[in-house]
């Protein structure tokens, strides 16, 4: 499983940090109220996650999945931020 904290400020604007787990894995679902298939995500690595890199990130109701081109591994963490237009 993964596991998020978020803060929503009075814009309506969602930020937070993930932290990956279950390796190995390239995908993971980010469960967060607030999120729609039209939100605009913005996801950045927090460190070097084992050299992978981010393909990119994809809404949905009430969640988002991180792609990576390979495994960042357990602990990684990533901030993000969910903008609802």
């Amino acid at each position: 499983g993964s596991t998020a904290s978020a803060a929503l400020n009075s814009l309506g604007i969602i930020s937070g940090i993930h932290t990956w787990s279950a390796s190995p894995s390239t995908a993971q679902t980010v469960v967060l109220s607030g999120v729609s298939s039209s939100s605009i995500i913005v996801v950045t690595m927090n460190g070097a996650g084992n050299n992978q890199y981010l393909k990119n990130e994809v809404p949905g109701s009430g969640q988002f999945i991180i792609n990576m081109n390979g495994d960042p591994g357990d602990g990684t963490k990533f901030s993000y931020i969910v903008i609802n237009p």
